[in-house]
């Protein structure tokens, strides 16, 4: 039996939601364009997870179309993510239904930071109906970990980081026992 989390926990970094909303509370207009690079980099990240939770792959198997996250993450959060989609496949099991929609807003930027330049936000996940993972088999919804309230926002803690120039998420923790206000 699989026991899976809609969100991540500790320093699991378990795809979350895809942004849609607007980058920043802080105006693009005003954002440094590293800055701006680091939360373009998140959104692709949070999109292409979510296409590889929705058509999970087995290892050594190529990434779907638009599903290909490794682009914009870094270890651990590309190790992570990456063995969370292949126990999905080997469970005939995918994600269903419309992920949260993202909040983000920046909490910290070093530029300047040795040895990758680094960005956190904290992203304000809001639940759009269910986004839980379901058997292939038996199209039934699979049991989830714990007492998850699926309905209110969550906050979710991001790092990313730059190496050589290009920006991908380095962690995502969500704390689905918290509450946040997009």
């Amino acid at each position: 039996m699989l026991v899976v989390l809609t969100a991540c926990s500790g320093s699991v970094s378990v795809p979350v939601s895809e942004s849609t909303a607007s980058p920043s509370a802080t105006p693009s207009a005003t954002l440094d364009p590293e800055v701006a690079k680091a939360l373009d980099a998140y959104e692709a990240y949070m999109r292409t997870s979510n296409a590889a939770l929705e058509s999970p792959v087995s290892k050594g198997q190529p990434w779907p179309s638009g599903a290909d996250f490794t682009r914009w993450a870094y270890d651990p959060a590309q190790a992570e993510t990456s063995v969370y989609v292949h126990a999905l496949a080997a469970y005939k099991a995918e994600y269903r239904g419309k992920p949260p929609v993202s909040n983000n807003t920046v909490d910290e930027v070093d530029l300047d930071a040795s040895p990758y330049p680094s960005v956190k936000l904290t992203d304000c996940q809001v639940p759009q109906g269910l986004y839980v993972p379901y058997s292939r088999e038996t199209d039934e919804q699979l049991p989830l970990e714990g007492d998850v309230n699926l309905d209110d926002p969550y906050p979710v803690s991001v790092e990313l980081i730059s190496v050589k120039g290009k920006w991908g998420v380095k962690s995502a923790e969500a704390d689905r026992e918290k509450s946040c206000k997009p």
